[in-house]
């Protein structure tokens, strides 16, 4: 009986490693879900193929059956990080998708120095900017399909479409995504102005605002695991390695 429950608990724990994905990722979501308002960050973003890092709101499930919302800010590692990446994602038939994406393609990286980036989210528009400069406004049906509050996450990962992101470059893991600070604006429906609500300078990982993931999700190539995010020298770093490059099998 112990030899038969002991190959069982070996065959569970192999099943298991080997269930694994090649990469790890980092992600941090907020506890707390907020409705509307401008959310600004200071970051030095990932640059290596395959590889994206990103700030994103979500919420589904929420108002009914399949319900999805989700603004995000994604910078493609690949093409030395020139690439930014909007998008609005609602859900469609048959549980489906619906995504509003737009490339913006800069003449600069986002990976070799720190950019402020800045997102509004109205109930009459979306707009995404880079140190102060628009590049994207949204606006019509799919804004006002954004009227649930969403919490709001960072994340590092690597999709598994090439043919967006380009081919996984291994040489350039480790990998950093590095947030300085990040600042929440409250909007008003009535005068229609932000008002600054708190700041996060990432001095310490604050656990009543924020949560480490642990899961993955189809088409990404890493799970998100605690030790690939954490504070130092006032950032906030999410990182993606291999796994010859994790400190333990036993995370």
């Amino acid at each position: 009986m112990k030899k038969t429950v002991l190959t069982l608990a070996l065959l569970l724990f192999f099943a298991f490693l080997f269930a694994q994905k090649p990469y790890k990722g980092g992600e941090v979501f907020s506890k707390e879900k907020v409705l509307y308002g401008k959310f600004e960050m200071r970051m030095k973003m990932i640059k290596g193929s395959g590889m994206l890092s990103t700030f994103y709101t979500i919420e589904h499930n929420s108002v009914e059956k399949d319900y999805w919302a989700e603004i995000d800010i994604e910078v493609l590692g690949k093409n030395n990080a020139q690439i930014m990446s909007t998008n609005v994602f609602t859900n469609g038939l048959n549980g489906d998708l619906n995504h509003s994406a737009q490339e913006v393609n800069l003449e600069y990286s986002l990976a070799d120095n720190f950019h402020i980036y800045t997102l509004e989210w109205t109930p009459d528009y979306i707009a995404w900017f880079i140190d102060g400069v628009e590049y994207r406004r949204k606006t019509g049906n799919v804004v006002k399909h954004m009227n649930v509050p969403q919490s709001y996450r960072f994340n590092a990962w690597i999709s598994s479409t090439p043919e967006w992101v380009g081919i996984i470059n291994e040489k350039a893991m480790p990998a950093y995504q590095y947030v300085d600070w990040l600042e929440y604006y409250s909007f008003n429906k009535s005068t229609h102005e932000f008002t600054k609500q708190w700041r996060d300078d990432f001095y310490w990982f604050n656990p009543i605002r924020w949560t480490k993931g642990y899961w993955t999700f189809d088409g990404n190539e890493v799970d998100f695991r605690a030790e690939n995010v954490y504070t130092e020298n006032g950032n906030l770093v999410l990182s993606i390695t291999n796994r010859k490059q994790s400190l333990s099998i036993f995370e």
